[in-house]
């Protein structure tokens, strides 16, 4: 039968060993089962997480996740640089890379729905910004995706062909488009259009 764990405890891989998150408070502090539980915890930097669930073996029952859901504190960015692998994904997977800015980067965008989603793009002031997308593309043929900023401002973004091979990452490649952003919190979906390309990080110029 489905039961509350015992205990539940938030990791994160520190170099190649999982560490406790430090300071972790869980609200609310009774588990009920079906329910919405949040663990606060000192912000850390991280690429992977993991939460340790133990299961209450006397009464030999188990545990269930539904939803994971992860929030980091505002803004997400203090440089306007935000990672690819950091946002909602459909249709592309995550890949690691030695020449990626973060470690890892997103590809095969290769799908008629696939794209990302940067959520949480922060900036103070209501203006145009100079955003730059790093990627790589390996063919001639330019790649292109479709832009949409907070649902209303859509353009066309066209990648051309990178002397990188797919996967590797050169700073000198990327691409840089003006997109008018309000004051707070923006969404940028870029979603891919003809050909491909893999996508490292956008910078906001600030």
């Amino acid at each position: 039968m489905p039961d509350c764990p015992t205990n539940i405890v938030v990791e994160y891989l520190n170099g190649t060993v999982w560490t406790k998150a430090e300071n972790q408070v869980t609200t609310t502090g009774v588990c009920v089962p079906n329910d919405v539980m949040k663990i606060e915890f000192t912000p850390v930097t991280i690429q992977k997480v993991r939460v340790v669930f133990e299961r209450n073996e006397a009464n030999n029952t188990f545990v269930g996740l539904t939803e994971l859901e992860i929030w980091a504190p505002w803004p997400q960015s203090v440089d306007g640089i935000y990672e690819a692998e950091d946002g909602l994904l459909r249709d592309a997977n995550i890949h690691e890379s030695n020449t990626a800015s973060g470690g890892s980067f997103v590809g095969q965008i290769d799908g008629s729905e696939a794209s990302i989603e940067f959520t949480g793009v922060w900036v103070d002031q209501d203006k145009t910004y100079s955003v730059q997308i790093y990627y790589t593309n390996a063919e001639n043929n330019v790649a292109r995706m479709n832009l949409t900023t907070n649902s209303i401002h859509v353009q066309d973004v066209a990648f051309p062909g990178t002397a990188t091979v797919w996967g590797e990452f050169d700073p000198n490649n990327f691409v840089t488009v003006q997109v008018p952003l309000r004051r707070g919190n923006n969404v940028f979906i870029l979603k891919h259009g003809v050909n491909f390309a893999e996508l490292d990080k956008i910078n906001v110029l600030l």
